[in-house]
């Protein structure tokens, strides 16, 4: 196995296992992305082919639906690196990682700065690096910069852009003499640097970088005396173009006891969190955190944590982080950072034998995490695991543009109070739920957040006003519709027909794009769908007889489906859009506006005039209902 799994890794893991049968990561099957309700949640993780030992060590998500997660798979003493994405609905091996020259090897560090692009770093056979590119379609092996450097492994990376990542690691530790190693991709190759030393140690290791701006990064990891008798923490900084070492809180070996720090993670400059462990001749402690600056690091009080590791932590921010590890007493270990002080989080344990143990995690701003690692009883029997939090919530738009939000989503602004020349008459939101766009009759644009604005008809004579939008799935591009079925698209949208100027029996009240945004789906008042690009028809209600027009549809999350709802919240679903329920039938004070479905497609929100919500197979964060509104309520988005 790969150096840092068979030094360090697994001894870790079996000193916090317990031995015990097997089973099935879930007592029964559940479809990957099951989890409409807020909380952490197990989900699957597909097992490489021939593989009787998988473990993930990193994950890093582009947004919300685009992540991908590494590690190792192992049949025997073959081990091979893996790589698995996440859809938003769906994990998927990817394709295959181009064979090492060493035959084996695995991943141990991910960072994805875009849905197209991923540099993940690792080893093979513990003695070379390995860096290897995703482009959002396969994997390509880049060459290290190590040069004749003796035994370069890679551990961490983070990456601002495809043009810009920092990793960094070791050479010459197969000896115990290690020293760090830290390399730059530009874009077009990397560029090694030798990194500073403890200089009183012979075995310095790096194994996590966080770079919060341009040309400032923490990296840290942990420094060893002869024949790592004794560890203790490594923090390195890139300051004014130099790499130096700087204060950890512990700040040297201490005779008998062990200590390291396994991941870090800066929101900012001025904010840095950092996890690992420590040892004691009696066995171990509570888990090492650390806080400070990237110029030096102390200990934060863990109360309530007995004994445990932390491989992982991420920080949205300065006052929110979460770190994950294991312990041999509760398995999993989840903590939060509420900026003040750390705290425990509940969160399942798989059925069958075996510690539960969260290697690497990633968290946005908007409070969603996605943990992974693995569990069972060790070598051959370990399966990987994913642990997902999902936060929740969902937005409101009035006419006049006031936006209502629920859940954990955040205002970002509106058009309340402003004179527009049409009213606002829908809204789509980014695919990280950090912003979002409203759209006006006229086709004006207004973007908030981190949406962007990428063009509009505002001031363009129309020969229908516009009666809804869609956004592309990276968030670069949305689709306008008007009410004859006219598309007009901006950004990286590409238009793929439309229904201007042919005759329609009743007018277009909405649309939907297609997961990959490849296509979309016009509705009509009367549920009569007409399908583009890579969109399909699964039906429609176009020639039924219906109680109510149609106001308004929604997706499911793979795109095989979708759901059309009527004024009276009458629900009508195709391909594999499940029906969980409706209002059909009930006396509504304000009639249905528009609806939503849940990111994982297994429930849905209906919307009426007065901001009332009605939720169905989804879990409820608030609504205007019995608010005196200015303007009624004209559409949603799930944030």
């Amino acid at each position: 196995m790969g150096r840092w799994t068979s030094r360090y890794r697994c001894a870790l893991v079996a000193a916090i296992l317990v031995s015990g049968a097997v089973a099935p990561l879930l007592d029964v099957p559940t479809p990957a992305g099951a989890f409409t309700t807020t909380g952490w949640q197990l989900t699957p993780a597909p097992v490489s082919l021939g593989s009787t030992n998988n473990e993930l060590t990193a994950v890093s998500c582009a947004n919300r639906n685009v992540c991908m997660a590494v590690g190792s798979a192992a049949n025997g003493n073959y081990i091979t690196p893996v790589a698995e994405r996440w859809d938003g609905s769906a994990w998927t091996v990817t394709p295959a990682i181009p064979p090492t020259p060493a035959g084996t090897g695995e991943l141990t560090g991910v960072s994805c700065p875009a849905w197209n692009f991923c540099m993940a770093v690792g080893d093979e056979s513990g003695i070379l690096a390995l860096t290897e590119q995703w482009n959002g379609t396969r994997w390509t092996t880049e060459p290290g910069a190590t040069g004749t450097a003796p035994d370069p492994v890679l551990a961490g990376v983070t990456c601002s852009s495809r043009t810009d990542c920092t990793a960094v690691g070791s050479t010459g530790a197969v000896d115990t003499a290690g020293r760090t190693l830290i390399e730059h991709w530009d874009g077009s190759v990397w560029a090694a640097t030798a990194g500073p030393n403890m200089g009183l140690t012979v075995d310095d290791q790096l194994l996590s970088v966080s770079c919060p701006a341009p040309g400032a990064c923490l990296a840290v990891g942990r420094a060893a005396t002869m024949f790592d008798a004794n560890t203790f923490p490594l923090a390195v900084g890139l300051s004014a173009g130099a790499w130096s070492v700087v204060t950890t809180g512990i700040p040297g070996p201490i005779i008998g006891m062990g200590s390291e720090l396994r991941s870090v993670s800066c929101p900012a400059v001025t904010t840095c969190i950092a996890v690992g462990y420590r040892l004691s001749p009696s066995g171990d402690g509570p888990p090492l955190i650390e806080g400070g600056s990237m110029s030096g690091l102390t200990i934060q009080p863990t109360p309530g944590f007995s004994e445990g590791t932390m491989l992982g932590v991420s920080c949205s921010s300065a006052v929110s982080c979460t770190a994950v590890g294991g312990s041999a007493t509760s398995g999993t270990v989840v903590a939060t950072w509420d900026g003040t002080s750390w705290s425990l989080a509940l969160t399942p344990t798989p059925a069958g034998g075996g510690a539960p143990v969260e290697h690497g995690i990633d968290c946005s701003a908007r409070g969603d995490c996605l943990g992974v690692g693995d569990y069972g009883a060790g070598v051959p029997a370990n399966f990987a695991l994913i642990l997902r939090f999902e936060a929740g919530g969902y937005w409101l738009v009035a006419g006049d543009g006031g936006i209502f939000s629920f859940g954990d989503t955040a205002f970002y602004g509106s058009t309340g109070g402003i004179a527009l020349a049409r009213p606002i008459v829908g809204m789509a939101a980014t695919p990280d739920a950090y912003g979002y766009w409203l759209v006006a009759g006229d086709g004006g644009i207004f973007a908030f957040g981190d949406a962007t604005f990428f063009g509009s008809t505002g001031g363009l004579p129309l020969a229908s006003p516009i009666v809804g939008m869609a956004a592309t799935p990276d968030g670069q591009g949305y689709w306008l519709v008007a009410a004859d079925g006219g598309v007009f698209a901006y950004g990286d949208a590409r238009f793929y027909g439309s229904l201007g100027g042919i005759t329609l029996a009743r007018p277009i009240v909405g649309m939907a794009a297609t997961p990959d945004g490849q296509g979309y789906w016009l509705v009509a008042a009367d549920g009569g769908v007409f399908a583009y690009g890579d969109a399909q028809f699964y039906g429609s209600t176009g020639g039924v007889a219906l109680a109510q027009p149609i106001v308004g549809m929604a997706t499911s999350a793979d795109g095989l489906g979708y759901w059309l709802v009527a004024a009276d919240g009458g629900v009508f679903a195709y391909g594999d859009a499940a029906f969980f329920g409706s209002t059909g039938g009930l006396t509504l004070a304000r009639p249905i506006m528009g609806m939503a479905a849940t990111v994982d497609g297994t429930g849905y929100w209906l919307v009426a005039a007065d901001g009332g919500i009605f939720a169905f197979g989804a879990p409820f964060f608030g609504s205007t209902g019995g608010l005196t509104l200015v303007r009624p309520i004209v559409g949603m988005a799930p944030g």
